[in-house]
C-alpha cells in the first residue's frame, strides 16, 4: 500500500500478534510426541517462553534440543527424557545460530559515532565495563523476558545491571533515540526495534533471541 496508494481501501488488514505461551507449547509437545518422547510440562513451558511469542522460533528450539539430545528418529516406544541446564543452555545458543543479527548488534552496542567528550564508562554485573549502549542492551536482554518496555522499566533494568552509578535518564533516552535512528537505517523495512519517546518495542523477536542466547553481546565487551 506504501508502494501503490491505489490499493487503498482496497487491502484489509489483520494483525496476527505473537503466540501465547499455550499455543507454543503444543508445537513441543505435538512434535515430541510424532517421536514418541516425552518432555516434563516444566520444561516445554521454558521452551515456550524462550521463543517470545515466535512459531518458527519455538519450533527451531525444538529441533535443536533433539540435535543436543541425538534424538534423530521416532523412538519404538515411549522414552521420558531429562534435559540438564547445560545442555537446554546449548540448544539454544545453537538456536541463535540460525540466524545472524551480528552487524545490527555492533552498531547498537557502538552507537553514533561521538565527537568532543567521550562517554561516561560504567562498571557492569556480567564484569565488564560499557556505555549507556552496552547498559541499555544488556537491560533488555536481562530476564524477565520481554519484548517491550516502558520507560521506567528501562530505566530500572538498567540500574540493576550497573554495579557502579548508573547512566542518567537524559542518556538513556538519547540512546534509546539513536538505537532507533540506526535500526530504521539499517533496516528501513523491518526495523528490529521502535522507540516512540515512551516505550522501547522490540519488533523482530529473532533479534530479541540473538541478544539474549548469542555470544556477541560477549565478545563486544
Amino acid at each position: 500500500m506504501r508502494s501503490n496508494p491505489k490499493l487503498r481501501g482496497r487491502v484489509a488488514a489483520f494483525d496476527l500478534g505473537y503466540w501465547s505461551i499455550n499455543h507454543l507449547s503444543k508445537i513441543a509437545s505435538k512434535g515430541f510426541g510424532a517421536l514418541n518422547i516425552k518432555m516434563t510440562e516444566d520444561l516445554v513451558r521454558r521452551l515456550a517462553e524462550e521463543a517470545i511469542g515466535s512459531p518458527q522460533l519455538m519450533q527451531t528450539i525444538c529441533y535443536c534440543l533433539c540435535d543436543v539430545k541425538e534424538i534423530f528418529e521416532t523412538s519404538p516406544t515411549l522414552v521420558e527424557h531429562t534435559v540438564s541446564d547445560t545442555e537446554l543452555e546449548e540448544a539454544l545458543s545453537r538456536t541463535s545460530q540460525f540466524t545472524d543479527f551480528s552487524k545490527m548488534l555492533s552498531s547498537l552496542h557502538s552507537g553514533p559515532r561521538q565527537r568532543g567528550q567521550e562517554r561516561n564508562e560504567h562498571k557492569l554485573k556480567d564484569g565488564t565495563t560499557g556505555d549507556v549502549y552496552r547498559a541499555v542492551l544488556l537491560a533488555m536482554r536481562s530476564k524477565p523476558i520481554s519484548m517491550s518496555f516502558a520507560y521506567d522499566e528501562i530505566l530500572k533494568r538498567v540500574r540493576q545491571v550497573c554495579v557502579s552509578e548508573p547512566p542518567v535518564g537524559s542518556s538513556i533516552n538519547s540512546c534509546l533515540e539513536q538505537m532507533n535512528t540506526i535500526s530504521e537505517t539499517m533496516q528501513p523495512e523491518r526495523p528490529v526495534l521502535a522507540w516512540d519517546g515512551d516505550n522501547l518495542d522490540v519488533i523482530d523477536p529473532y533479534f530479541a533471541f540473538f541478544l539474549r542466547f548469542s555470544d556477541k553481546i560477549i565478545k563486544l565487551s
